[in-house]
């Protein structure tokens, strides 16, 4: 990269198109230089929101969760097979599928740290309760609209947390890693052809949307798993899928296939996967056609787990281009509930505000530069110490993809309702 991103910072979606575009379609010309970091958000909350990445990409319902998860392995490392399998369908790929969905299960019980708590330990000071009731009412009159209230011992259902989505023009903060994902083309290699979608979705050509190449990918690597991990996102669709396997496989088998619980995340599984299939079959005789055309309904029956695996991969939506007829996903950012937000300094998308306190600044005063890297914590600017010595980052927000403009909402409230604001959000 040009832009170096320092401590707590990567461009995560350029690397990940990276490995998609360029290493797994083996066209390094689709390689472009990280020139995007933001910062790593808060984990806490994620599996209840209905969208997590920064941009908004990924719906966070049905398969959304695993699609996301699956994405992230693609850029870190893990390898895929562009050589379509036909039984079982998709891509074979290193990732693990099943350990995904047991992260994803411990991740659900994740909780945001409580300044009260740690106040009651005597490691923060306590909160003023008078000023933290009068910035309920500023935060309710002014940020609530976007930042969506939540209690975090009570998270409610999966991806049930509305996400406000601001389009790039609102905000008005840092473009670069909004605008990368929507506007970046790449030569499709031995893509094209195939259904952007996978399964569905018009054929890729030659050049398509690189977002719309890594949600294909992510696709295949999932449809080419479902029958060997767990994936209870998708248990809707399990008792219409679990009668006509019963029937059909019946006859060999003589047992119910539906799904069991297995460990402490009591994930469903499918009883059954492709390779226990055709060894049970051998085991009671059945000649290498019958275990064939059993697979291939299999892979039939479960057209359904395909289609809603496509409906809830990457969402592209918006105006259509001239690019063989793609449509292109809006230049966007999210506003995820503040629960626990006083602990994630710095803030904005990128990491270029360095506290609360500047973050209710007008641009023009927010600062220009400051450093990272300490872990020394703020609790009245609410931020960390800017380390000038040591190892501290120097973080210069003059450079593009470390703009720290936009978001100047609450910027004109008088001081004392910034100091209650800032209290309030201290107690989330």
């Amino acid at each position: 990269p040009d832009v170096q991103p320092g401590p707590g910072r990567v461009d995560a979606l350029n690397v990940i198109l990276n490995r998609a575009t360029s290493r797994m379609l083996e066209r390094p010309d689709n390689a472009i230089a990280p020139n995007a970091p933001v910062s790593f958000p808060p984990l806490w909350g994620a599996p209840y929101l209905t969208n997590v990445q920064y941009n908004g990409v990924v719906p966070n319902r049905g398969a959304g969760a695993l699609g996301r998860n699956v994405g992230q392995v693609l850029g870190v490392f893990g390898e895929v097979s562009l050589v379509e399998s036909t039984i079982p369908g998709g891509y074979f790929s290193s990732v693990r599928i099943d350990n995904l969905q047991s992260l994803e299960a411990t991740l659900q019980t994740l909780k945001p740290p409580r300044w009260s708590e740690l106040a009651g330990r005597g490691v923060l000071p306590t909160l003023n309760q008078p000023l933290v009731d009068a910035g309920a009412s500023v935060y309710a009159a002014n940020c609530a609209q976007c930042h969506q209230v939540v209690h975090p011992e009570n998270y409610g259902e999966l991806a049930s947390i509305p996400v406000h989505l601001m389009p790039l023009k609102d905000i008005g903060t840092d473009g670069a890693a909004a605008m990368g994902f929507v506007s970046r083309l790449v030569a499709t290699g031995p893509l094209e052809g195939r259904p952007s979608a996978y399964v569905r979705g018009e054929p890729f050509c030659a050049t398509s949307q690189a977002n719309a190449v890594l949600g294909h990918i992510t696709v295949g690597v999932i449809m080419h798993d479902v029958s060997d991990a767990g994936i209870p996102v998708l248990a809707s669709l399990w008792e219409d899928l679990k009668n006509r396997f019963t029937k059909f496989f019946g006859d060999f088998l003589g047992m119910e296939k539906g799904p069991v619980h297995h460990d402490s995340s009591a994930q469903q599984k499918l009883a059954l996967s492709d390779d226990d299939l055709m060894k049970t079959m051998r085991v009671a005789g059945a000649s290498e056609q019958a275990i064939t055309t059993a697979l291939q309904a299999r892979r039939k029956e479960r057209s359904a787990v395909y289609g809603q695996l496509a409906k809830d991969s990457p969402e592209l939506h918006g105006e259509r281009d001239d690019t063989c007829h793609q449509q292109v996903q809006p230049a966007q950012y999210r506003a995820r509930p503040l629960d626990g937000a006083w602990a994630s300094a710095p803030y904005l998308h990128n990491g270029s505000v360095p506290t609360l306190k500047d973050l209710l600044r007008p641009v023009a005063e927010r600062p220009t530069q400051f450093y990272v890297g300490s872990s020394e914590f703020d609790p009245v600017n609410v931020g960390f110490v800017q380390e000038k010595t040591g190892r501290g980052f120097r973080f210069d927000t003059r450079i593009a993809g470390n703009y720290n403009t936009g978001h100047e909402f609450g910027t004109t409230l008088s001081e004392a309702d910034k100091l209650a604001l800032i209290e309030y959000l201290k107690s989330l």
